[in-house]
């Protein structure tokens, strides 16, 4: 019997094949809702010297060709995809109409080596399930605002990107119009992502307006992203004034408070404008509340007084505690008690009242001040009738007379006279 050459070298290729070692990679996959559009799983295979002719795809080790548990299933060996230089061959499998009580479902793919027939490769190929999710809002253009996009059906540590799309399509960025938040998953398996767009922003949409977010896997990266959910947001509208308590309906139909008034818009109903306390309502560190007939009071720290606290209870400088010529202020660095005082020192002179001496000046005190003049204005007359005296007694011999007076610290004085004689 004559064998042709073609037949032997396919023979050989057959054998090189089956002895060959395969590798095979699953091509894991994420799929946004459980049944619904048909998704499809593969199996890389590579190491291979020919194509392959079949591949078994199972489901809890049963071919899935003989199932039917409402879920349809077409495998694909994929016999088109062999590519003879690379030796790789991917096989496909069609899931649609999956099982909706599941989060996750598994499959096998198999390959037998031909050599043997019973020696094996296969595959654990996971399709999970994650769902996206949004709620329409009703907010205002007068402040920031937040989008949230909810996804679910996560493993821990395992979240997905999101992107975001703006009302004519463009891609969102953190910009000075947008700051974006992935957000992280918790223990339920939920991952919320937030957009906020910021005011400047906001004052430019004039009705409704829909945004859209999509998700993509991180933990199986050759996932498909979800298709785009829109995420509606409906601008609050008034007709009239009437519609907008404390404030007035504007000409793009949103209520607008009257901030000079000291009233803002109420963050979770934007139809109402309510009385807030400002930082700056109080004076002197008093304590702004909205009493209970809805106005604004304040609490005033002790040392004050008045509607809002802009009166001082006293002077506390009115006894002139600061010595030595020292300045006297009130104590404005204690929030809590304005009745102390401040001085300020002259050069040379310290403490709470610029009672202590420095050591380039000595203290001189009232007494000391009063002693000197006293000892000073004594001396003086004294010195004056001795010269009286002296002349009276020689009034032939005194032709000069010179008193001369030193005064120590102490209040005390000498005096010394000096007189000629002819």
């Amino acid at each position: 019997m004559k064998t042709s050459h073609a037949s032997l070298a396919n023979l050989c290729c057959f054998l090189v094949a089956g002895l060959a070692a395969i590798t095979v990679t699953p091509g894991n996959k994420v799929k946004v809702d459980k049944g619904g559009t048909a998704f499809t799983l593969s199996c890389d295979f590579s190491g291979l010297s020919m194509g392959l002719s079949e591949v078994v795809w199972t489901k809890n080790g049963t071919d899935v060709r003989t199932l039917s548990d409402g879920t349809t299933y077409k495998p694909d060996v994929g016999a088109g995809s062999y590519d003879n230089n690379t030796g790789t061959q991917t096989s496909t499998l069609t899931v649609s109409g999956s099982d909706s009580t599941r989060d996750e479902m598994e499959f096998v793919c198999e390959v037998t080596y031909p050599a043997d027939n019973s020696t094996t490769e296969n595959a654990t190929v996971h399709l999970k399930f994650y769902s996206v999710a949004s709620t329409a809002m009703s907010i205002t253009v007068h402040s920031d605002q937040e989008l949230t996009c909810n996804i679910s059906g996560l493993d821990d540590d395992q979240p997905v990107s999101v992107t975001w799309k703006d009302p004519d399509g463009n891609t969102v960025n953190n910009d000075t119009n947008y700051s974006l938040d992935p957000g992280t998953v918790d223990d339920n398996g939920s991952q919320a992502a937030v957009l906020t767009i910021k005011k400047v922003k906001m004052e430019t949409y004039k009705s409704t307006f829909t945004y859209k977010c999509s998700a993509r896997s991180t933990q199986y990266p050759g996932s498909p992203p979800s298709s785009d959910v829109d995420v509606i947001v409906n601008l609050i509208i008034c007709d009239d004034d009437r519609q907008c308590a404390n404030g007035n309906c504007s000409d793009t139909n949103q209520c607008v408070c009257d901030e000079s008034a000291h009233f803002k818009l109420n963050k979770t109903n934007p139809n109402i404008c309510e009385l807030t306390c400002s930082e700056d309502y109080c004076l002197n560190s008093g304590e702004c509340i909205v009493s209970a007939s809805a106005t604004l009071q304040c609490n005033c720290q002790t040392g004050t007084e008045g509607v809002k606290c802009a009166n001082f209870t006293s002077d506390p400088c009115a006894e002139n505690p600061c010595k030595n010529e020292g300045h006297c202020s009130r104590d404005m660095n204690n929030p809590t008690d304005y009745t102390n005082h401040v001085c300020n020192c002259t050069s040379g002179f310290s403490g709470d009242n610029c009672e202590e001496i420095g050591s380039d000046k000595k203290e001189i005190s009232e007494e000391v001040i009063v002693g000197a003049a006293v000892g000073g204005t004594v001396v003086l007359l004294g010195a004056a009738v001795f010269l009286l005296i002296i002349i009276k007694k020689n009034t032939t011999k005194v032709a000069v007379a010179t008193v001369q007076i030193n005064f120590q610290g102490t209040g005390e004085g000498t005096v010394q006279t000096h007189y000629a004689s002819k």
